[in-house]
């Protein structure tokens, strides 16, 4: 982990033939148990249709990666990283001489968008204490700072309530961090991603109430706002749920809760056919108790939140 590897010092690590030609092995190179990504994070001589944003953000145990340009969600390359096929980073900062540096393995956890495919990955063999060139890696930033992403964001087409809009919350705490670092995972929080994500994730297994597993499926919703939790209230993995996304958005506007014995709640205002489309019914529950800090949460969802009876 962070050390230096050529395309064909990789190809004699693995084993297998080397490249006649760099330019044989870039972006995606493909192999039956594996596919290995080599990524030049610094595109600043690129073409401008090639100028994709990759970057390590939430203190490098996330990757934001996107796909060239003339690709989409339909390649089967990517096809094969959706599907959970094993994934390998090799990463650079610059310049077609520079050697990578092996950053480790990657599990996608969501994808966005078309011509470029947006990808976000964990870091699956994250360094707390990384070398320093592991560390160069982890830590650049393009010049005029890191714009967000849709797939980071997750815009809204529609205008929404300023109580549920995330930008809106973001743009307006006066509490965030001043750490670049822990602000950057506070902010993530209230996107449903980073750290927060995935113990949430973690506490649950897949969706708390349905049972589905796969990352691209699930979203992570806080149960006391994040507007009004501090900020280790905003990364608590008790304060929430991992759901479905009918469920999460039904759970984060208020039209459903949960009692202390995990069983649904519907709100009287929530118009019974729109529930019965989203399969939304009075006899769904929570597959696991609830411990004594998430009644907490769940107590203030259910006075703050909730739009009862």
């Amino acid at each position: 982990m962070g050390e230096s590897y050529t395309r064909k010092t990789v190809a004699d690590t693995g084993q297998v033939p080397r490249p006649n030609q760099d330019r044989d092995w870039t972006g995606i190179v493909k192999f039956k148990n594996c596919l290995l990504l080599f990524v030049t994070l610094d595109k600043t001589n690129f073409q401008k249709e090639n100028q994709y944003h990759d970057v390590f953000t939430d203190g490098a145990k996330e990757f934001y990666w996107d796909y060239q340009s003339r690709n989409t969600i339909k390649t089967p390359a990517i096809e094969r990283i959706v599907n959970g096929d094993a994934v390998v980073v090799f990463v650079r900062i610059k310049g077609k001489t520079q050697p990578f540096v092996y950053a480790g393995g990657l599990k996608m956890t969501r994808c966005s968008g078309e011509k470029p495919v947006q990808m976000a990955f964990d870091v699956l063999e994250h360094q707390s204490k990384p070398n320093a060139l592991l560390d160069s890696v982890y830590s650049w930033r393009p010049d005029g700072g890191r714009r967000t992403r849709a797939i980071e964001a997750e815009l809204v087409v529609e205008p929404v309530p300023d109580e549920l809009d995330p930008l809106s919350d973001i743009n307006n705490a006066s509490d965030l961090p001043s750490d670049e670092t822990e602000r950057e995972t506070v902010v993530k929080a209230r996107l449903g991603q980073g750290r927060f994500r995935r113990d949430m994730l973690s506490l649950w297994g897949g969706c708390a109430v349905t049972g589905v597993v796969s990352p691209l499926m699930l979203r992570a919703s806080h149960a006391k706002p994040w507007r009004i939790s501090d900020n280790a209230e905003r990364l608590d993995a008790n304060n929430g749920l991992a759901l479905t996304p009918s469920l999460d958005a039904a759970f984060d506007s208020g039209w459903i809760t949960f009692n202390d014995s995990g069983e649904i709640v519907i709100s009287s205002r929530f118009p019974s056919d729109e529930a019965l489309k989203l399969e939304i019914r009075p006899n769904l529950k929570l597959r696991k108790p609830l411990n004594e800090k998430q009644k907490l949460y769940m107590a203030h969802h259910r006075e703050e939140v909730f739009l009862g009876p």
